[in-house]
């Protein structure tokens, strides 16, 4: 393969997609590193997973560490004074970076879900100038909650999604609207969060995504950290091992 601009950008590109999960220190022999660190998710449906458990299944991979993440969601309180404390530094640094993308979409907010899938939002960007996020599941009624978490969404979208107009240049950075596309979408926003507020956005971005994926649908607000997870380093958590065959495994 001849070395150009385009082939470097995508090869750069494909070694951060590489690399958003496992480091290579941090894994064992033959054990592979990124994003396929854990087996793909068997369930792609949103519930799927959870069935499938409640039916005796015993799931593995990123199903598993879906269903992990959902039951300490479920099992943290709803605040910790630290996790508002963060909330006040991520509304601030939330509000900074929806600034720009105000100045380059028309942002609307829409009572439905405006896109299929992330290719389709990004097709419709580039050919409306239109930027659609949608308002259902908001999951608070306080004012301040609200807007800050639709201005998450645009941001997380924007940074996470479609690399902060990459997908203009080159499609092949849109990331899906899957477990995994969300899980490397945390990744692509990690990079400009400063890491004191990393815990609660783990909270919620990975927790509410592996809860909607693992059982169907979204749960309250929490303001709290999970706790014994990997919050940079997505799919280690304490306890766990993932094993040679990309597997997790209690330990």
């Amino acid at each position: 393969m001849k070395l150009t601009k385009s082939n470097l950008y995508k090869l750069i590109n494909e070694a951060i997609n590489e690399a958003w999960a496992v480091k290579s220190g941090t894994r064992i022999p033959t054990q592979k590193a990124g994003s396929s660190s854990l087996q793909a998710t068997q369930y792609p449906n949103p519930g799927d997973a959870y069935k499938a458990y409640q039916n005796g299944v015993e799931l593995h991979g990123w199903d598993k560490y879906a269903q992990i993440i959902s039951d300490l969601y479920d099992a943290a309180p709803d605040s910790t004074p630290s996790g508002l404390e963060q909330f006040k530094q991520f509304q601030s640094k939330t509000a900074s970076l929806h600034k720009p993308i105000e100045g380059i979409y028309n942002i609307e907010y829409v009572d439905r879900q405006p896109y299929v899938s992330a290719k389709e939002m990004s097709d419709k960007m580039k050919e409306t100038g239109k930027f659609e996020i949608s308002s259902q599941f908001l999951q608070s009624d306080d004012p301040e909650e609200i807007k800050t978490n639709l201005q998450n969404r645009a941001v997380h979208d924007y940074y996470g999604h479609l690399r902060a107009r990459g997908h203009e240049k080159d499609p092949s950075v849109i990331g899906e609207f899957s477990l995994i596309g969300e899980l490397i979408a945390y990744n692509n926003q990690l990079k400009i969060t400063s890491p004191k507020i990393v815990p609660l956005m783990f909270t919620l971005i990975v927790g509410q995504a592996a809860y909607f994926y693992y059982k169907g649908h979204f749960p309250k607000l929490k303001l709290s950290e999970l706790p014994g997870v990997d919050y940079f380093n997505i799919g280690n958590i304490d306890g766990y091992e993932i094993t040679p065959d990309n597997d997790l495994r209690k330990i």
